[in-house]
Order: structure tokens, then sequence, then C-alpha cells
């Protein structure tokens, strides 16, 4: 058994006094940025329209503040009340379903509604609704005009869930709060060691997420997980697209999106740059549904798209032919964090097989969450989401670079930027012939 010795009274006295002057620091920073944008991001506003972006300082500066509040809230509330916030998460997350699912936000619209109408148009109890209303508004999801009013209206949270909002959350919700939290009541069960190589999800449902989204009763969840990836598209890409300079490639270069999914960073990649073409990969069913979504909502930019349906454990097609413009780059987005390490050193001995030189241009770009000392609690989140429907998890830069090792890869750089993820920028190893 290892002792610890337990820290100095003066050395935890030290550490609080850090963290309070770290708070402040990060909270001038925050309060300086907000007022010059407060116009743009007032606390009421309703639209149904993305919000606009907010600076590479602000988004840093709020990722610290959540992690340092939290570390605050640990001194300021007793374990007890702490671990009753953490246990009793799961209420509010249900409760934002509810609403999702209802579509109390389209009911509501720009209006200021009594939950008695509410109730009546969603056919629900109007106590209960009022409770998980209010429970919201104390979050600041929703705006009770008055407390005891009875009486809400959407606000800048709120909106990102009405039906006609660009970049709606309501996918991302369910897919997390539904989906996710059904499958969540087998965590214990999975832990177990004869459970190892499955996923929690896996082991409520009998079979692999994927598995479960190519029949016919996981239709609805299939979709709403790809929509989920459109939704999040803010939080989850941030500066993915702006944060680093693709024109590097050439103006009319080919990228080819592996595990494309609806193709949420696509679209905004082909509208910044109007000569680049993209080839998007992804299963039958998936690239008929993001088919359809960018003749909707980017038909502008198909004719510089290629949906090709393609499955990434097979080997990849050779796109030679695609002359002058052969791909030279590969992006995954969001995909090694769906398998586990043998399973995503497959995929990618499958692009090693075909992507061209680090001399001639060739470059592989993984999206992904990278965990380290500084990360948050949604980073840790989305992790534990990882675990639970897919079995895999967020990794370190340490674990990718040994899966690219393994995979006839090396990083040649990782870009950080204003969003949750990293971009880590990759290069064929040269191989060496076999005895």
């Amino acid at each position: 058994m290892t002792v610890v010795q337990e820290q100095s009274s003066s050395s935890a006295l030290e550490d609080f006094n850090a963290l309070v002057k770290n708070l402040h620091k990060v909270i001038d920073t925050i309060a300086s940025q907000v007022v010059a944008t407060i116009g743009t991001r007032d606390p009421s506003l309703v639209s149904d329209k993305p919000s606009p972006p907010a600076s590479s300082e602000l988004l840093s500066a709020f990722r610290k503040f959540t992690k340092l509040s939290d570390e605050f809230s640990s001194y300021a509330t007793s374990p007890s009340e702490h671990l009753t916030m953490i246990a009793g998460a799961f209420y509010e997350s249900t409760a934002l379903n509810v609403v999702s699912e209802l579509g109390v936000a389209d009911l509501i619209g720009k209006e200021r509604v009594h939950v008695s109408w509410l109730a009546k148009e969603a056919n629900v109890d109007q106590s209960r609704l009022r409770h998980v209303m209010r429970m919201l508004a104390n979050r600041q999801v929703f705006r009770e005009t008055e407390y005891g009013s009875d009486v809400f209206e959407n606000n800048r949270m709120s909106s990102i869930l009405l039906s006609s909002h660009e970049k709606n959350l309501k996918g991302f919700v369910g897919h997390w709060s539904d989906d996710g939290y059904r499958s969540a009541d087998s965590t214990l069960k999975a832990f177990r060691p004869e459970n190892a190589n499955k996923s929690i999800f896996e082991v409520h449902h009998g079979m692999s997420l994927w598995d479960y989204f190519g029949r016919p009763e996981g239709a609805v969840a299939r979709e709403r997980g790809n929509r989920a990836m459109v939704g999040a598209e803010p939080i989850l890409h941030g500066g993915l697209i702006y944060d680093y300079d693709w024109a590097k490639h050439g103006e009319s270069a080919t990228i080819v999106d592996v595990g494309a999914g609806m193709g949420g960073a696509a679209i905004e990649l082909t509208r910044r740059f109007p000569k680049l073409r993209i080839i998007m990969q992804d299963k039958p069913e998936v690239i008929e549904s993001a088919t359809e979504f960018w003749k909707t909502n980017a038909p502008e930019c198909l004719p510089r798209v290629a949906m090709v349906p393609h499955d990434f454990f097979s080997p990849q097609p050779s796109y030679t032919s695609l002359l002058p413009n052969p791909p030279k780059v590969y992006f995954l987005r969001f995909v090694l964090h769906d398998w586990f390490e043998d399973h995503c050193v497959e995929i990618l001995k499958n692009i090693r097989d075909v992507i061209p030189k680090a001399e001639d241009g060739g470059r592989l770009y993984i999206a992904e969450i990278l965990l380290d000392k500084d990360s948050d609690r949604f980073k840790h989140m989305v992790s534990a989401h990882m675990m639970n429907m897919t079995g895999a998890l967020e990794r370190t830069e340490g674990e990718f670079a040994e899966i690219l090792r393994r995979s006839g890869f090396k990083i040649a750089k990782v870009h950080k930027n204003k969003g949750f993820i990293s971009l880590i920028e990759a290069v064929a190893v040269p191989q060496v012939p076999e005895l």
C-alpha cells in the first residue's frame, strides 16, 4: 500500500489563492470581450441563425473559466453537496431531452407563452411541464418573464432548439440524452472484465451501435446521430475551418473526407474555398442522407462534391484518374474516437496504401479532442459518451502518436484552435522492405 502525505494547510491555501487569481484574470478577459460584442450576444436574443463566432481569445478564456470554476466549487461547497450535484445532473439532461422532443422552442417561437397553452399544445401534464421549464430556466435555457408567472419565452440558449435554426441541437440532445442515456444504464455491467471488448451500448442492446444503426429500428437513432454532428459543429469544430490554412494545399485541391457523415465540416470548407473539391466517403445509407442534406442546405456546393459510398475498413479507392487534381489530403473528423486501437490502425493502413509521399504533398489530418491536464468537464463528458456508445475513448497526443506509428505515419504537427478539437497533421513514413 502506498501512503500519500496529506497536503499541508499552507500549501492548500497557496493553491486556493492561485486559483482565485487565475479566475479573476480569466473573468477580466471574458468581460472585456463580451462587452465589445454584447449587441450580438444578448442573453435574451432569439434567433434562428447561428451566432457569430467568438474570438479565439474569448473561447480560450471560456474553456479555462469552466475548468477553474468547477475546481473553485470544490472549495465553495461541501463534499455532500458537490457529489449530489454530480449525481443529479441527469435530471437536467432528461428535462432538456423532454422539451426538445416536444418541440417546446418551436411552440414558443418569438412570443411569450403561458405554460398552460404549451401543455395543451404538446398534450402533456401542465404541472410537470412547468417543473422542467422552470428547472431549465434556472440553467439559463428559456426565460420565465417573472418567477411564478408561468410565462416563458425563448432566449439565446433555447433558440438553438428551434427546428429552423441552421445548426439546431435537437439531434445532439437526443443522441446524448436519449440514446446515450438509455444504454448508460448498463455501465457498471460493462465494466466487468468479460465485457472489456464491448461498448456499453453493445452490452445493453446486444449489438454494436453500427449494427443497430443498420436495422430498421435504429433508423431514428442513426439519423439523429448524423444530425448531431452537424448541430454540434459550432462547439466541436470551432476554429477547425478558419484557424488552419487549408489554402496551402492549393485553392482547387481535392480532399478525401473519410467517414464524412453528413459533411458538416465539408460544407463550411467548400463555402470558404469556392474552388475546393471534396470526396465524401461513408456507408451507403449515410451518403444517401448526406446527399439530401446538401441539396437542402448547400446546393450551390454540390457540383464540387463527390458522394462516394465506401467502408473505410475496405481498401481505399485510387483517385489518380482525377487529373490534374488527384487528392493528396485525407481527412478524418471524429472517426477514430469511435473505434478501438486495432480498428484505428486498420482504417489508417488503408489510407497509408494510397496517400502520396510527404514530399509530394501527401497529408493526413485527424480532427479529434486531445485529452491533457487542462481538459475541462466537456471533454471528459465526450470521452465518457464515446466509451458508452462505441467502446472507444478520447485520446492523448501520445496515444495518437502510437496508433499512427503502427499505421505507417508520424505526427508532423498538432494544430490547436479555438474549438474543443485539435488538428493532427501526419505524414506517411517510408516503408522498409521486409527481408
